[in-house]
Parts: structure tokens; C-alpha cells; sequence
């Protein structure tokens, strides 16, 4: 893909005056729209994502410095961004690949034993209550559901307010790393 590499000082100095009046804001929200084309580029997985964001402005600051008029500095960035990323796609070398294209990878199962953490986590898991062992399974179990949709089945069931369970999933959560860190914390001593 084509870097555009022959930015100049004026035509820079230019899209910082664009942007504020004052030097230090101008370039506080030079640093802002950065930020906004790099998160743009990320969310599309893009691994070479400040690359793109540089291409993008280099392109903005350019058509400013030829004097070409621009209404909505913003809203014009990120149009130039989304044809950057379009070129992107097109380019040879791309290793773009979509998360659908990708091939399932089926990992062996471990045969070894588990290590010590989690046969701590194990045993201090064994330690709590039943209800409130069952609790935190409950909650933390991977289901097809969305988790909010069962989070609400089990603060109905238990008539609780969902920032009630969230405590008391806190308070259970607390226990039960802080057992765990006293299980594993001989084997620091020796190590």
C-alpha cells in the first residue's frame, strides 16, 4: 500500500490550526482524532493499525494544505480513513483474513496433571458452602444464554437486585482468591 510520505511542516501547521486556535489544543486534539482512526482500524483487525491512522492523516493534512475546503474536519478524517481501510482490503499485502475464514483448531487435551494453582482452586472451590460454591458456578457458567439473561434468572430466583448478587458474587469471588493464595503461597516460600 501506498505511503504517502511527503507530508510538509506547512501542510501539518495547517491541520493543527484546523483543528484549534491555540497550539497546545490543536495538537491535544491532534492526539484525540489519532486516537479515535486508531481505535477505527483496531475494531476492524487490523494489525498494522497505527500505520493505516498515519496514511489517513498524512491524506487529511495534505488536501488542507492544497487549500481543498473542509466543512467537518472530523467527519472528513474519518472518510478518508474508511477508503484507507478499503485499500487496505484490496492491497496484495494484506494478511487480513475475516474471524469466519478462519479454521477451527481443536487443541489435545491435557494428559498431564494440573498444576498446583489449579488443584488449589479445586480444593478451595470444594471449601465454600454449598449454596454458595453453587452460586458462583451458577454465574460464571458458560452457557448459550447471554449472561445478562441468566444473571437476571438467578437474581430473580434468589430476589435479589442485580447489584445485590454482584456483591455477594464479590464477597464469594474474595474468599475464594484469597484461599487460593494461601494454598499456593508455601510453594512461593520454597521456590
Amino acid at each position: 500500500m501506498k505511503k504517502d510520505n511527503d507530508l510538509t511542516q506547512e501542510a501539518f501547521d495547517k491541520l493543527l490550526s484546523r483543528l484549534a486556535d491555540e497550539r497546545d489544543q490543536a495538537g491535544e486534539k491532534y492526539e484525540l482524532l489519532r486516537l479515535k482512526l486508531t481505535e477505527y482500524f483496531i475494531v476492524r483487525g487490523c494489525l498494522c493499525s497505527d500505520e493505516l491512522t498515519d496514511i489517513s492523516l498524512f491524506r487529511v493534512a495534505k488536501k488542507i494544505g492544497e487549500e481543498t475546503e473542509i466543512i467537518n474536519l472530523q467527519a472528513y478524517a474519518h472518510g478518508v480513513a474508511r477508503l484507507v481501510w478499503l485499500e487496505y482490503l484490496k492491497s496484495p499485502e494484506n494478511n487480513y483474513v475475516p474471524l469466519a475464514d478462519l479454521p477451527l483448531v481443536f487443541l489435545p487435551e491435557e494428559t498431564s496433571e494440573p498444576d498446583q494453582r489449579q488443584k488449589c482452586f479445586d480444593q478451595c472451590l470444594l471449601a465454600l458452602p454449598g449454596s454458595d460454591r453453587d452460586l458462583i458456578i451458577e454465574y460464571w457458567q458458560p452457557d448459550h444464554q447471554p449472561r445478562q439473561h441468566l444473571r437476571r434468572q438467578i437474581a430473580t430466583r434468589l430476589r435479589l437486585s442485580s447489584v445485590a448478587l454482584r456483591i455477594r458474587i464479590h464477597r464469594i469471588r474474595t474468599r475464594l482468591e484469597e484461599c487460593v493464595f494461601k494454598c499456593l503461597q508455601p510453594q512461593a516460600e520454597i521456590i
